[in-house]
C-alpha cells in the first residue's frame, strides 16, 4: 500500500444504531465539521530488580469528538435524547446511551500519485449529548460547531464460524475502525452497511 503524504476533510457521515445481528440500515448525518478520536490506551509498568522490565498496555478504545454545523435533530430523536411532546420537541433525561456505528469518509493525498477517499466504519460507539452555547452576533457573525461526545468501545473479532478469533497466542482481539480503500472488494457499496469484524482466516 502506498504510503501518503497528507490526510484531510471529511464527508459522508452516517449513522446505523445496533441491532440484534449487526447493525440497522445507515441515515445520513449531514454538515459534519469534524471528528477526532483519542486512544484510550493505558500502560501499567513493571518493575524488578531495581529496573524496568515490562510494560502491559490496556486498550479500551477510543474516546473524542464529533462536531456538526448545528444540533441534529433527527439525531437526538433517533437516541431518545428529544421527544416529541404536546406542545413541542422536548429535551429529556438521558436513561442510557444507544451503541451504535459510525461511518465516514477522508481524503488521502501522495506525492506522485492522484488522491483517494477512505472509507471508515466505527464500530460499536456512542453519541452522547452535546453542550449548548448560544452567543451574540456582532460585528461578523458567530458560527459555532455543535460538538457530540463520543466513545468508540469495537466490537469482538469473529472468525468464519461466527466465534470470537483468537490469534496464534491465544488472545482475542476488539475491532474498533474498519477501513476500506478504493480497489478492496468491499469498497463499492462499503457506506451502505456496518461490517462485521471477521477474520476468515
Amino acid at each position: 500500500m502506498k504510503k501518503p503524504a497528507a490526510y484531510h476533510g471529511i464527508q459522508g457521515v452516517r449513522i446505523a444504531l445496533k441491532a440484534t445481528d449487526g447493525y440497522a440500515a445507515p441515515v445520513e448525518m449531514e454538515y459534519a465539521r469534524h471528528l477526532n478520536l483519542n486512544k484510550q490506551l493505558t500502560v501499567t509498568d513493571r518493575y524488578a530488580d531495581n529496573r524496568k522490565i515490562l510494560a502491559v498496555p490496556s486498550d479500551k478504545g477510543y474516546d473524542g469528538e464529533m462536531a456538526t454545523t448545528a444540533q441534529d435533530i433527527d439525531l437526538e430523536k433517533s437516541l431518545g435524547y428529544l421527544i416529541e411532546g404536546d406542545e413541542g420537541l422536548m429535551d429529556v433525561s438521558v436513561t442510557y446511551f444507544p451503541r451504535l456505528a459510525i461511518y465516514y469518509e477522508v481524503t488521502l493525498n501522495y506525492e506522485d500519485a492522484p488522491a483517494e477517499t477512505v472509507k471508515v466504519w466505527l464500530l460499536n460507539a456512542e453519541v452522547r449529548k452535546g453542550n449548548i452555547a448560544n452567543q451574540t452576533d456582532e460585528e461578523n457573525l458567530n458560527l459555532g460547531d455543535y460538538v457530540y461526545p463520543i466513545m468508540v468501545y469495537g466490537d469482538s473479532v469473529l472468525n468464519a464460524e461466527g466465534e470470537e478469533w483468537r490469534d496464534t497466542k491465544g488472545n482475542k482481539k476488539r475491532c474498533f475502525l474498519v477501513y476500506a480503500f478504493p480497489g478492496d472488494p468491499n469498497y463499492e457499496g462499503f457506506e451502505d452497511q456496518a461490517p462485521t469484524a471477521g477474520v476468515s482466516a
